[in-house]
């Protein structure tokens, strides 16, 4: 599967701002240093502006960790989750 951004609305996007605003307030209690430092690095390819592009994610996520984000449809068996992880590949929908 692929990611496909001329998918999302302006409502689509309009979610994700809000959702994104409240799980980044939440974290700056419940996060770990660590995490919340990683947001900060991440921030030109994860933040409330627009909906996260997982080429531009694979991108950072190649040069930094060696990880992936892989597409799927949205929950997966757990036998194939654990193969994508295995291979250094996250599962994510869109």
């Amino acid at each position: 599967m692929i990611q496909n951004m001329n998918s999302y609305t302006k409502e689509d996007q309009k979610v994700w701002k809000l959702l994104f605003k409240r799980q980044f307030k939440n974290l700056f209690k419940k996060g770990s240093n660590d995490y919340l430092e990683c947001l900060k690095l991440m921030r030109h390819v994860l933040n409330d502006n627009e909906i996260p592009d997982f080429i531009k994610m694979n991108s950072w996520f190649a040069s930094q960790t060696g990880w992936q984000n892989e597409v799927v449809p949205g929950l997966i068996p757990v036998e194939d989750f654990f193969e994508v992880l295995s291979q250094k590949r996250f599962c994510s929908s869109t």
